[in-house]
């Protein structure tokens, strides 16, 4: 097990990564899993193909009105 992570994607979509949290809070491991695979595809939906990574994941904060300014060359 882990202590905890750093996750870009939870930025993104921070309620699929503390749907997460709070089932395993909550010790419910079937809505822990179902959280998990949420959190699965969207982690995908940000990483898919060669241009994965941090356009994407800038992308997506600038689209919820967060600028973060462009990726560095």
């Amino acid at each position: 097990g882990c202590e905890g992570f750093v996750s870009g994607c939870a930025n993104v979509f921070p309620k699929v990564y503390a749907d997460v949290y709070a089932a395993y809070k909550e010790g419910d491991q079937a809505k822990g899993m179902a959280a998990q695979k949420l959190a699965f595809e969207a982690a995908d939906l940000l990483c898919s193909g060669a241009a994965c990574g941090m356009a994407y994941l800038k992308a997506g904060l600038r689209l919820m009105g967060i600028d973060v300014g462009h990726v560095r060359r």
